[in-house]
């Protein structure tokens, strides 16, 4: 019997990326990264941080079209509330996340523009 691996942290951040659509769950997910990315105090208060911004954003949740902008966003928040490298490198791990995520969705775009394309061109026949 052989196991599947299980996927890199980019590999769950692009999935994320298609699939969720909570607002407050992106958010809280990154509350998660942020969390295992270092056990220093500094970088639990960031993801303490993110989490209660979760709570807050749990009580306006709409629907959520870009998850990567909200990847982005909890990395700019934590940016901004400076500290210790530690911090910034949980910072920097979103942002990285982000980016694989937005990658995620853009292939998943080109993927529906070209299935668009090739049903109507295979209508026009």
């Amino acid at each position: 019997m052989t196991t599947q691996p299980y996927p890199s942290e980019l590999e769950a951040a692009a999935t994320f990326a298609r699939e969720c659509t909570d607002c407050p769950a992106v958010i809280r997910w990154c509350a998660d990264r942020v969390r295992w990315a270092d056990s220093s105090q500094a970088v639990q208060d960031a993801a303490d941080y993110l989490h209660d911004l979760s709570t807050t954003a749990q009580a306006r949740a709409t629907a959520l079209t870009d998850r990567p902008a909200v990847i982005r966003w909890c990395a700019q928040q934590i940016h901004s509330m400076g500290g210790d490298g530690d911090v910034e490198r949980a910072a920097e791990y979103l942002d990285d996340l982000a980016v694989e995520a937005q990658e995620a969705r853009d292939e998943e775009q080109a993927q529906d523009n070209l299935d668009a394309l090739a049903d109507e061109l295979a209508t026009e026949k």
